[in-house]
């Protein structure tokens, strides 16, 4: 039985390598007071009241030689009677070529920078692992091919940018990652760009600093269990990524989660299309993802950042009762959207939101009381709107933008304030039967010297 703790936290050097032998521990002539030898590694590490060896002590690169060979942790593990390698210290081996590492069962924690830039190919992590943490750039940077994260039942954190610019890096866990995980920091995978694989992770967890999978190529991402909020550049830059599930407790959603690319989107499926506690959204949310479909309902959410959110999409409908903005380029050339739901105060309708919308039907608000800014194409090809758009009642509205409605050929009847002074280029070009009533004086300035009718 192995009745003392250790651990270990070591950096690499050069020098003369020998054969393979059993690891030892003994008192050090290279700085450290004691280091962990099998032959070929000698690695410099102290030992603290408890009998616990620390490996990189002094948060430095311990390695007095082995560089370029396999560190093979367990094997240390199994050779160290008495003891147990317990941690990878700070910065213990980072910058040191190490050609394949196993990492024993044993291990609780990798602290910061453990392995940055300092180990090729295969990480291969005892069964029966106790590792809890990963410490921020622990893996920064290291041409890694695979670590088995699926078998670390007690894993909780990893840590800022742990994994970022593995770009090496092609399968974690095969996809899984443990239930056990609370918290994954920013970019902790960010430019993993050759890891491809269906990932999936069942813990209650959050995100809430964004980057996370940027620039991978994961290709289903199915968190069940996430909460909180989402942050920006999720999914970022990811061209592979098709299906997209989450949990109805997420807070907030932020800038571009997944590409704002049309040429690269190929994100087909996203759930829940009902999430009821989100309140802001970030920028291009599913823009430009042209097999997104589905009714979308938003029952609490009130600030939007950004525009084109469901820009180019396949959508059908979309409330959002509490939202008094539109968002610019909300669905612009969404061409199968039929029904929109809004707030009742709305106060900014923004310039294309509803452009190349052929197939919207029916509206809420119509009776606009509060609107300021009215953009250009605002409403341009909503061929299939019939009804009515009042802003009698919005005393803050000066112009109209260029466009605004033209090409909307089947709106019954619009009716703009005194306030409306300026119109702009064609905002009512090709109407064909409209209504246009002004309360007041009928507006005499036009922008671009647009005309007041452009049939």
């Amino acid at each position: 039985m192995k009745n003392r703790m250790f651990a270990i936290i070591a950096v690499i050097s050069c020098g003369m390598l020998t054969a393979n032998a059993a690891w030892t521990l003994g008192t050090s002539s290279n700085g450290y007071p004691y280091e962990l030898t099998d032959g070929t590694w000698v690695i410099g590490c102290s030992v603290n009241a408890n009998n616990e060896i620390t490996v990189g002590c002094n948060n430095k690169n311990s390695v007095v030689a082995g560089a370029g060979n396999k560190l093979d942790l367990i094997a240390a593990n199994n050779d160290l009677e008495g003891y147990s390698i317990v941690k990878i210290g700070q910065s213990a081996f980072s910058g040191t070529e190490i050609n394949g590492l196993t990492i024993p069962n044993t291990v609780t924690a990798i602290e910061s920078y453990g392995f940055r830039y300092g180990v090729n190919g295969v990480v291969t992590i005892e069964e029966g692992s106790q590792l809890g943490s990963i410490g921020q750039y622990a893996f920064n940077g290291a041409p890694i091919t695979s670590i088995n994260l699926d078998v670390c039942k007690s894993l909780k954190t990893i840590g800022l940018e742990a994994f970022k610019d593995c770009s090496s890096l092609a399968s974690v866990g095969g996809g899984t990652l443990p239930d056990s995980i609370e918290v994954i920091n920013k970019g902790a995978f960010y430019n993993c760009s050759s890891w491809k694989e269906d990932v999936v992770c069942y813990a209650r967890l959050k995100f809430d600093n964004g980057d996370t999978f940027r620039n991978t190529r994961i290709t289903s991402l199915v968190l069940p269990n996430v909460y909180g909020a989402i942050g920006g550049y999720f999914l970022s830059g990811n061209s592979a990524i098709t299906n997209l599930v989450f949990s109805q407790d997420i807070t907030s959603i932020g800038a571009e989660i997944i590409s704002r690319s049309s040429g690269v989107n190929n994100l087909e499926n996203f759930e829940p299309k009902v999430l009821p506690k989100v309140t802001s959204i970030g920028t291009h949310f599913m823009g430009y993802a042209p097999k997104i479909k589905g009714d979308w309902e938003f029952p609490e959410l009130v600030s939007v950042t950004g525009d084109s959110h469901f820009r180019q999409t396949k959508i059908t409908s979309f409330k959002a009762p509490k939202l008094n903005i539109i968002p610019g380029y909300i669905f612009c050339s969404t061409s199968t959207i039929t029904n929109a739901v809004f707030g009742s105060e709305v106060t900014s309708i923004g310039a294309t939101a509803f452009s190349g919308c052929s197939s919207l039907e029916s509206l809420y608000p119509t009776n606009f009381t509060k609107v300021t800014n009215l953009g250009q194409e605002a409403f341009s090809s909503c061929s299939k709107y019939t009804g009515s758009l009042d802003f009698s009642k919005s005393s803050g509205l000066t112009s109209i933008g260029m466009k605004a409605f033209n090409y909307a050929s089947n709106i019954s009847e619009l009716r703009f304030p005194a306030s409306l002074t300026t119109l702009g280029q064609e905002c009512f070009g090709r109407l064909k039967d409209a209504d246009i009533y002004f309360y007041g004086s009928r507006p005499t300035t036009f922008v671009n010297g647009g005309q007041f009718w452009a049939y």
